[in-house]
């Protein structure tokens, strides 16, 4: 049996030093991964989620792999809390830099099975929680941007092809 090659990422070692960057969603799946590699680029990563055990656990995988992570738990969902998060953010690390807007949700099942508020509980994810979160952090980065004369924003949006799944018409017959 061959021992596996480390991971190593496709971009230079210490591209992200000193950046603070939130990822929504950092606690599982996509913006976990995400958080892993802005971390081993040298970004200190804030996870942002609604479970503390996801969150605490890879705060601390991130750590134990030499890089800087913390957390703060938060429903994207609602904009009072998202603005409470970003706030506390920038009082204990002084700026954010970044945003990987991730968090996001689906059903798997076809429309035509979806409730009313299923349907509404993924708008609020998927869509308003991206707003929340965009709203909320990119006064902040400006202002980070703006001292160094830039024009530049950070905020990157993701998405899965869980959604390609929510159809109208099941393409199972037993579904």
């Amino acid at each position: 049996m061959t021992t596996p090659t480390p991971y190593r990422s496709v971009f230079v070692p210490g591209l992200l030093r000193g950046q603070m960057i939130l990822v929504t969603g950092g606690g599982s799946g996509i913006g976990r991964c995400t958080a892993h590699e802005l971390a081993s680029l040298g970004a200190h990563v804030v996870l942002v989620g609604r479970n503390p055990d996801k969150l605490t656990a890879t705060a601390q995988e991130i750590v134990g792999d030499g890089g800087q992570a913390s957390w703060h738990s938060c429903d994207i969902r609602r904009e009072d809390d998202v603005k409470a998060m970003v706030a506390q953010v920038v009082q204990q690390h002084g700026r954010i830099h970044g945003l990987v807007n991730n968090a996001g949700g689906q059903y798997i099942s076809p429309l035509a099975k979806t409730s009313a508020k299923g349907w509404q509980a993924v708008i609020d994810t998927n869509l308003t929680g991206f707003c929340f979160g965009s709203t909320s952090a990119a006064p902040r980065i400006r202002m980070h941007f703006s001292a160094l004369r830039s024009s530049s924003l950070s905020i990157s949006n993701t998405a899965s092809a869980a959604a390609l799944s929510f159809s109208l018409i099941s393409p199972s017959p037993l579904a």
